[in-house]
């Protein structure tokens, strides 16, 4: 279920796998200064850490087999009982491709200015789908994939390989629109609610040396408790007072954020 501090749509989702991809990202910012709210949109940073997955099964001369490579591997592992000897095979001779996909994450962001946390940021995967090798081994004299290869899709299942060749051309897809204000106001008002209720635990203190316990709150245990923040906050209050900060710095385009929420037993919200 979509949380309430994540702001992407369908028309968002339409938006931006309908343009192309360009140098610098012209299109796609312009895109979303002439059709969204996010006018001001301007480009950040790209990751480039991800690796690449499994896509498509194809033919030699290109004709596609199956659009999804995980659903025709389980489809497949379930036609022959499970055994990846079996599917071998069964297919080894077919001369079948395997095309992948390799992804950056570009960072964008609207800011909307006056609080260092009150901007929007916009992630985009750029995919770019690609073959080099084929699915499968054609021999098992260097021994076969098992299983576990099959499902990951493995590089390293001793199928021939081939130069690399693109297929089509790069395109983007929507990964997540945040409005960090509001994570930040959801964040610290849920750690706010569990730091209370854990200073009022009570505990038992025992004198080491004389054996004498008392009774206390992890309240009175801990000194400055109540003054104690949520790092996120911690963290938007630290640049604005710093140097950057203080002659006007945007944290927004010096930094990307990654938003996580865990599960609703531990009630926290996580700012990284």
């Amino acid at each position: 279920m979509r949380k309430e501090y994540e702001l992407q749509t369908d028309v968002l989702d339409t938006i931006v796998a309908a343009t192309p991809v360009k140098k610098k990202h012209t299109e796609l910012l312009t895109a979303f200064a002439t059709r969204t709210d996010y006018r001001s949109l301007c480009y950040v940073m790209t990751r480039d850490i991800y690796g690449t997955s499994p896509a498509r099964i194809i033919d030699a001369d290109g004709r596609e087999i199956s659009p999804d490579y995980r659903t025709w591997i389980e489809a497949e592992l379930q036609a022959h009982g499970g055994s990846a000897r079996t599917l071998w095979l069964a297919h080894n001779d077919a001369g079948y491709l395997i095309t992948e996909t390799e992804r950056l994450l570009h960072y964008f962001v609207h800011d909307r200015g006056g609080e260092q946390d009150n901007f929007i940021q916009v992630a985009v995967w750029e995919e770019q789908e690609f073959v080099e090798r084929e699915l499968l081994p054609r021999t098992d004299r260097w021994g076969l994939p098992d299983v576990a290869d099959l499902r990951h899709g493995s590089s390293s299942m001793g199928a021939e390989q081939s130069e690399r060749r693109s297929l089509g051309q790069p395109r983007y897809r929507l990964h997540e629109v945040i409005d960090m204000h509001r994570f930040a106001a959801l964040g610290e008002e849920l750690y706010l609610a569990r730091h209370r209720v854990d200073g009022d635990r009570r505990v038992i203190e025992t004198d080491c040396d004389t054996g004498q316990q008392r009774a206390l709150t992890i309240r009175e245990l801990t000194p400055g408790y109540d003054q104690m923040q949520w790092s996120g906050r911690r963290f938007f209050n630290d640049w604005t007072e710093s140097s950057a900060g203080r002659t006007g710095e945007r944290v927004c385009q010096r930094w990307t954020f990654n938003t996580q929420a865990a599960s609703k037993a531990r009630c926290n919200t996580y700012l990284v």
